[in-house]
């Protein structure tokens, strides 16, 4: 079916809109006055007049530059970006070598993430004012943006040197200098910017977060003076995310804590709550440690990683002769110690196909309770769920200390592991040994150590030690004198696979926590692992032994960096150990043995979080943040959808390239679903009046990756009295030359929204779909009069085959009526099945 528009020869829609009223005459010579009032208007927010005398001044002199740039600016300040962008780039076609328009029309790229144009601009702006700080300013910022912060930094010393006090540089080039890991080299501008701008927050926090990745004194005075400074000047630039993060990273978890639940209900922050989370799990709080922690997903890098599939996320429900595709995810220690509850899954009944990690390939194929791995880049196979791996753990007991899986869930190759077995004197105690982690981990620098601390372990009577150390630290064998007592097997591990089974060859593996330590857990092998001040959630507060792993052993720094006496208790112990041999005889593990697992049981959990916060989940549109006590909130919870036969009807009427504003836009679901049908070619202008809500909005836009959108800056309501300085707004104040279609979400706005868009209704004639509930006698008389043709639409809030497969859990099926309304004129040529028509 096709949407043809016909106009019939006596429309009403040929009622003209009122011309916009010019205080000031409009003549060439008055430009520079009608300029100074249009200023006027906007410093007093009111943009929509501003526009309506810009565009009618644009229309009486089209070619006058400065009237465009006026424009282009006007709905840049509204945070219009894309009718920013357009505006400024219909100017340069006209005035193409315009510094001042090449320069907004690159911010504007910027800002919409065009980075390839933005630079083009910013580039062509230098060359034309190569003396002109801001020009570089503009340059250096898109740089940045693209994550080139060597060249970036570059360009902000060359402002710095047009422009002393240029304290917005400074803090950038500090940025970009602790992007490249120099903080001692960062934090001079850092406190310059300080110097310049002493009540800026996000100077402070810049600076907190260099002197703590320093080391070095002074971080908390910086959080408290940014955290201080933020409710001075109402700037608030979510310190406490940071803040917090160090209290945890210094061992004041229970402050962190504190700190999150103070700040959250207010400001949900997808960092603070994945934080808050893993603060939880540290404590012991598993059940709202890993609900939080789904909230990981909504960060990079994992954001970008999301499987993005049209498909139910498992959530406890009945997959019994199902098949599940389990996806990978993080480090390879994570995916190695979450591999244990791949038998549980499949103790349900179920198919369990493993996406693994790059680099895990052969290990993949060696977890208990997998049918089928597949890499990155394979095809899918057909599923009927999906999970990620560390989701796991909410429907299997939460606790490690009731996991039913506690010992081996890797199987080994005898053969190999005989072999490496073979090379072994059994009279010797036969130690493996990792010194280092991934140098690209962000807490590399605190969790590995060098070789030589372990000098004299390794000359212990007695005692024989194997490096399985691999990666650039596996160097440090060679750098000595080349008398290391250290046996190097490094170049025999090809894969993980070899290394699990050389583990299981060897007596004891002594590892820092990095993949290994995971590996020999998982093997059931005794494992000491050398934990870093403070340590990961994972390994908990004070304990010596791991509730993950029984066969571990932690040895803690008691003082951030010192690895010393750690060493000191590590030669204690071993000297016990090597007192006592007999416990640590292992039989090797059978290839293709199957782990003994109790049976298990699962049921339909959606996500829950403490009370305030936000929650995370799955849905059929995409991945959201939302408000589980808000009307959408529980129908998401439960069952991954809300009014989604709404959705079904736009999408039978909206095309690609409309322009749409919706009212009401919530957390995004719908506004995220109706942004793919209108395409990147289309527009959708989006309403939220709730602070909170608005972010949470801005937040799933970026989520879903729905660029299209334009989030409005001022809360919507009618339009605001001349002469007066309120921020609302009405559809009229947009001054809108095209719209196709107008959505309201909720029937409380819906006669309001109507009487504040009259104007543009009969000039752009848009479609509307609105939600009336009790007003829709009184919506469809105006619409009548409007000269629209209307139907009623009946929709399920949420329906009984939903996404999440969910039953209704007792709960009543409600429905939602909205109104179609679409204008007389036009001709209707679209299935409109399941819509009544109204009679007038």
């Amino acid at each position: 079916m096709s949407w043809l528009a016909k106009s019939r020869t006596s429309s009403p829609a040929t009622r003209q809109a009122h011309e916009p009223e010019i205080a000031v005459e409009a003549t060439p010579q008055n430009v520079p006055a009608m300029l100074a009032e249009a200023r006027r208007l906007e410093g007093e927010h009111r943009r929509g007049e501003a526009l309506r005398l810009l565009n009618g001044a644009i229309e009486r002199f089209p070619r006058n530059a400065d009237l465009r740039l006026a424009r282009g600016s006007t709905l840049y300040s509204w945070s219009r970006f894309h009718d920013a962008y357009h505006a400024y780039g219909e100017s340069l076609a006209l005035f193409p070598e315009n510094v001042d328009l090449i320069a907004r029309f690159g911010w504007t790229a910027h800002v919409l993430g065009n980075a390839g144009e933005a630079e083009a601009c910013m580039n062509r702006v230098v060359d034309l004012r190569p003396d002109v700080a801001d020009a570089h300013y503009g340059r250096g910022v898109v740089l940045q943006s693209m994550k080139r912060y060597e060249a970036a930094a570059e360009v902000f010393r060359t402002v710095i040197d047009l422009d002393a006090n240029a304290a917005h540089a400074f803090t950038h080039l500090g940025v970009c200098l602790m992007d490249l890991g120099r903080f001692a080299e960062a934090e001079i501008p850092l406190r310059r910017s300080i110097e310049l701008a002493a009540r800026n927050p996000g100077a402070w926090l810049n600076l907190g977060v260099n002197l703590y990745r320093q080391g070095t004194l002074g971080a908390e005075e910086a959080y408290q003076q940014a955290e201080r400074l933020e409710h001075e000047t109402g700037e608030f630039v979510d310190t406490f995310v940071s803040y917090a993060s160090y209290l945890r990273n210094v061992g004041r978890v229970s402050e962190a804590i504190a700190m999150y639940f103070k700040y959250l209900p207010g400001h949900p922050n997808t960092s603070g709550l994945t934080q808050l989370g893993m603060c939880l799990m540290h404590t012991g709080d598993f059940v709202n440690g890993w609900n939080l922690y789904e909230f990981r997903w909504l960060q990079e890098p994992l954001i970008s990683l999301r499987a993005n599939l049209d498909t139910p996320v498992w959530q406890g429900q009945d997959i019994d002769g199902k098949t599940i595709l389990v996806r990978a995810e993080q480090g390879i220690g994570d995916v190695i110690q979450f591999a244990r509850y791949l038998p549980l899954v499949k103790q349900l009944g179920a198919t369990v196909v493993f996406q693994g990690r790059d680099g895990m390939a052969e290990l993949s194929t060696r977890f208990v309770g997998v049918d089928k791995v597949i890499n990155s880049g394979d095809a899918f196979p057909e599923f009927q769920y999906l999970t990620n791996l560390m989701s796991l753990p909410r429907f299997f007991g939460n606790d490690p200390r009731v996991s039913p899986v506690r010992e081996r869930y890797i199987r080994i190759d005898e053969s190999r592991s005989a072999y490496f077995r073979s090379r072994l004197d059994p009279k010797m105690l036969n130690i493996g040994l990792v010194w280092a982690g991934n140098p690209t981990h962000l807490q590399d620098q605190t969790r590995s150590m060098p070789l030589s601390l372990f000098d004299e372990l390794a000359n212990l009577p007695n005692t024989r030690i194997y490096s399985l150390q691999k990666g650039e630290a596996a160097k440090q064998l060679t750098c000595g004198d080349g008398d290391s007592a250290i046996v190097d097997w490094s170049t025999e591990l090809n894969h993980f696979g070899d290394t699990a089974d050389a583990i299981a060859a060897l007596d004891l593996v002594i590892s820092v926590d990095t993949s290994v330590a995971h590996l020999a857990g998982a093997l059931g092998k005794p494992v000491w692992v050398l934990l870093p001040n403070p340590a990961e959630w994972r390994w908990m507060d004070e304990r010596r032994y791991s509730d993950w792993y029984p066969g571990a052993r932690l040895f803690r720094q008691s003082v951030r960096g010192d690895w010393l006496g750690v060493i000191e208790d590590l030669k204690v112990t071993l000297s016990s150990f090597m007192a006592d041999r007999v416990h640590i005889v292992d039989p090797v593990m059978k290839l293709g043995e199957i782990l003994e697992i109790a049976p298990v049981h699962t049921t339909f959990t959606p996500i829950t979080v403490p009370s305030g916060l936000t929650a995370i989940g799955e849905m059929r549109e995409g991945i959201f943040q939302y408000f589980p006590d808000r009307d959408e909130g529980a129908p998401l919870q439960r069952y991954g959808e809300w009014l989604h036969e709404q959705l079904g009807l736009l999408a039978r009427l909206i095309k690609l390239g409309q322009t749409l504003v919706e009212i009401g836009g919530g957390v995004g679901v719908h506004t995220v679903a109706v942004s793919r049908l209108v395409g990147a070619q289309g527009h959708i202008m989006v309403y939220e009046n709730d602070h909170r809500v608005k972010g949470v909005l801005r937040q799933n836009l970026r989520a879903n990756k729905a660029r299209n959108v334009t989030v409005m800056m001022n809360p919507f309501g009618m339009a605001a009295p001349t002469g007066t300085h309120a921020e609302s707004e009405s559809v009229d104040d947009l001054e809108l030359k095209d719209l196709d279609w107008l959505k309201v979400n909720s029937a409380d706005d819906a006669l309001a929204v109507l009487k504040g868009a009259e104007q543009t209704l009969w000039r752009t004639r848009p479609k509307l779909f609105l939600n009336v509930g009790n007003v829709q006698e009184e919506v469809t008389a105006h619409l009548a009069a409007m000269a629209y043709s209307c139907w009623m639409h009946r929709s399920e809030v949420y329906r009984r085959h939903n996404f999440n497969n969910a039953d209704s859990d007792g709960a009543r099926y409600v429905s939602q009526i909205a109104i179609l309304a679409i204008p007389e004129e036009v001709v209707v040529d679209v299935d409109l099945s399941g819509c009544i028509p109204i009679a007038r």
